[in-house]
């Protein structure tokens, strides 16, 4: 018998798999006594629940490019058959917050099963410990809010004695304050509120008081086949540990989704979009829109995909003149494709692009989109996607995909076509990016029964576009505490100050007509993006602050790295007046200009006190420049 070590430390995170009846213990580094305790995942298998892996090896440590690294650590559950259980953890050089993926093999060929009619898998639980916890909080990132015409995030805590057993949560992430620490735990995938795949169910009873995930929807297919050669394998998942509370958490945690979570560095570059309207433009009026989205010192000009690839040479050569990069809009599931990738049934629930009939991700259609994708990014230079109409609402029930067979149910197969959807999605997405790092993709959720969640920042950004207002607009700014607003962007029009205090706190991005602009807004806008684009990685980066809410008199946001002094404080008002904001305490000996203050001094204490003067229903940006190093 071969003996290895049960511990081991990786990321920020120590890790222990030494003890009966538990996955492992976690802490972080700095209190190592201080640990929670992840419980072994339960699967049936041949009608039979199976669980209670234990510890068997190491399986080694891969070094990834640019920062990342993967740790292999491998469980078994011994039984007829022997079922092995390979825990992959993914960490950026030294963080406290991890990716975990779990890969599901069998000594012989044996199925998953589903004998209540319904998935029967616990992906992992946290035990509560013992001395309990300060406060339990549940992220949420699907709720879709008709009123703004987006989805909204929100952030529930409940104190320890407002839980309940068998109390769920639809997450994606779950908090848990501890003595003196954090502990998060979270899935990256995707769906539509109330509607969800995973689930986080609290049991407390007098044996155990833990908080498990569940599957709840298309996990697996009943009867699925795993074996020496066949693997199942989740989705991942996130687990952090910080010394503190959820105040020390929320920031550390966005910033592993902006630098940590995705290992294509394209959807995270600090860009300049326009995105050209949907429709009523020439090609004449697109080459002039062009003209002023260069004037404006824009990075990145989207058109929709038009019937003939090669339509898009004459603005491929206009924006190459410029430096500028070509976008595309297309629908995913709407390329011409042979017959057998179309969806059989509810396939008209989702709009067709150009006639094309919808068309199934997942299925070999999706290695299509890949290719087409491809040859867009080879021959006409194509280097950001903005991908559009992907919905949960249309599904495909063909038994020739890889979602089920004909001996599963037309509702299983659909169920499987959900949850397989984001993976499918994100797949494509990879293998475009993996083969051009420059490549950028983003997945639209402007509408209601889109996959929303954590699993598409993975491998791109969401897009938030077709919001009516500007005061809509900002509604994205509720995700900035946990999400940068640059990877949630909601175009703003470029009309006036309010759209522009809108864009240079983090969304970057502009739609409608530049062409009809006047004089006066063309040299507002390209004056103020010139200073904006001298913080723009700081903006991107600062936590945000915000007095007020979306709507008030003031509506006041403050986005500052404070040790560099740069960024930017926008304010906002429905009813006219002179409103001052004293901002955060920050390096003052690094500031070299403020731009955009009626007036504005320095205190004693490092802050500064900015004075604007607005009329009804006016706005400001206000731009703190930090010195220029030599």
């Amino acid at each position: 018998m071969l003996f290895f070590n049960p511990r081991f430390n990786f990321g920020e995170l120590k890790f222990a798999c030494d003890t009966a009846d538990v996955l492992f213990k976690v802490s972080h580094v700095s209190q190592e006594e201080r640990t929670f305790t992840f419980l072994s995942p339960e699967l049936e298998i041949n009608g039979e629940k199976r669980g209670r892996f234990a510890f068997r090896s190491e399986g080694g440590q891969r070094t990834l490019p640019k920062g990342w690294s993967e740790f292999d650590v491998l469980f078994i559950s011994a039984g007829e058959p022997d079922i092995y259980l390979r825990v992959t953890l993914r960490s950026y050089f030294k963080s406290p917050i991890l990716r975990m993926k779990l890969r599901f093999t069998a000594s012989a060929p044996c199925r998953l099963t589903k004998s209540q009619g319904k998935d029967a898998l616990t992906y992992f639980g946290v035990q509560i410990p013992e001395e309990g916890i300060a406060s339990l909080s549940e992220l949420s990132l699907s709720h879709f809010n008709p009123l703004v015409g987006m989805y909204q995030p929100h952030l529930e805590m409940f104190d320890p004695a407002e839980v309940f057993d068998g109390q769920t949560f639809n997450g994606p992430l779950m908090f848990l304050e501890g003595d003196e620490r954090t502990l998060l735990v979270g899935y990256e995938h995707g769906a539509d509120a109330p509607q969800s795949f995973l689930r986080f169910l609290l049991e407390d009873s007098q044996e155990r008081s833990a908080l498990f995930l569940n599957a709840v929807l298309g996990s697996y297919l009943d009867g699925q086949e795993i074996g020496p050669e066949q693997a199942f394998e989740t989705p991942w998942f996130e687990i952090g540990v910080l010394p503190g509370g959820l105040t020390e958490m929320l920031p550390r945690y966005r910033r592993f989704v902006m630098n940590e979570i995705c290992t294509h560095a394209a959807s995270r570059e600090h860009l300049l979009t326009y995105s050209a309207p949907r429709q009523g433009l020439s090609p004449e009026q697109l080459l002039r829109e062009a003209e002023i989205a260069h004037r404006l010192g824009l990075d990145v000009f989207v058109v929709d995909m038009p019937r003939r690839a090669e339509d898009l040479n004459p603005l491929k050569a206009k924006l190459e003149e410029y430096g500028m990069r070509l976008g595309v809009r297309l629908n995913p599931q709407a390329l011409p494709a042979s017959a057998e990738w179309c969806m059989t049934r509810a396939g008209d629930a989702l709009p067709a692009v150009e006639g094309n009939v919808p068309l199934c991700l997942v299925s070999d259609y999706a290695d299509h989109l890949v290719q087409t994708m491809m040859r867009l990014r080879e021959e006409q230079g194509v280097t950001v996607f903005q991908w559009t109409g992907v919905s949960l609402q249309a599904v495909c029930d063909s038994p020739l995909h890889h979602h089920g067979s004909e001996t599963h149910t037309l509702q299983e197969r659909a169920d499987a076509y959900r949850f397989r959807l984001m993976s499918a999605l994100q797949r494509v997405a990879a293998q475009v990016c993996e083969r051009y790092p420059d490549v950028l993709v983003d997945l639209d959720v402007s509408s209601p029964q889109r996959p929303m969640g954590l699993g598409f920042l993975a491998a791109g950004r969401y897009s938030l576009s077709g919001t009516s207002t500007v005061q809509a607009s900002r509604q994205a700014l509720n995700f900035d505490p946990f999400i940068p607003t640059s990877l949630l962007p909601a175009p703003v029009l470029a009309e006036d100050e309010n759209a522009l205090a809108t864009l240079v706190l983090g969304g970057n991005s502009l739609t409608g007509r530049l062409s009809g602009l006047s004089e006066e807004v063309l040299s507002l806008w390209t004056e103020s993006l010139a200073l904006y684009r001298r913080i723009l990685p700081e903006v991107s980066a600062a936590y945000p602050r915000r007095r007020g809410w979306i709507g008030s008199s003031p509506e006041v946001h403050e986005k500052i790295v404070t040790d560099k002094a740069a960024g930017v404080v926008a304010f906002f008002t429905v009813s006219g007046g002179t409103f001052t904001h004293l901002t955060q305490p920050m390096d003052l000996s690094s500031l070299a200009e403020v731009r955009g203050a009626d007036a504005w001094e320095m205190t004693h204490d490092g802050r500064l006190k900015i004075t604007v003067t607005l009329p009804d229903g006016g706005a400001r940006a206000v731009f703190l420049l930090p010195r220029q190093e030599a």
